[in-house]
């Protein structure tokens, strides 16, 4: 997960609901070609973003329903370091910074 209760502002398309494993939607985005995507816990709705980078340089926003992950490790660009969506650490510092 990068953020948890936040959604990417970038174009987003919604590929099915109904994932409640949010293992089986990264695998859905995966197999859609895409890395970045938003899951809903609630109702298992799976969406990709079209966004560069686990950053969102569209604007991450609070959301009451989803929570914002990358289908596998990314690479933040400007460092080349690889970040895995399951240690999120990474974020609350680059959040604070925000």
């Amino acid at each position: 997960m990068i953020a948890e209760g936040m959604a990417c502002d970038s174009e987003s398309t919604t590929i099915d609901y109904g994932f409640m494993d949010v293992n089986d939607c990264a695998q859905a985005v995966i197999d859609a070609g895409y890395q970045f995507f938003e899951h809903d816990p609630n109702d298992g709705e799976c969406r990709y973003e079209m966004t560069w980078d686990g950053f969102c340089n569209e604007g991450l926003y609070e959301s009451g329903y989803y929570d914002f992950y990358a289908a596998y490790g990314w690479s933040s660009g400007a460092t080349g370091d690889w970040y895995d969506y399951d240690d999120d650490s990474w974020y609350d510092s680059w959040y604070e910074e925000m």
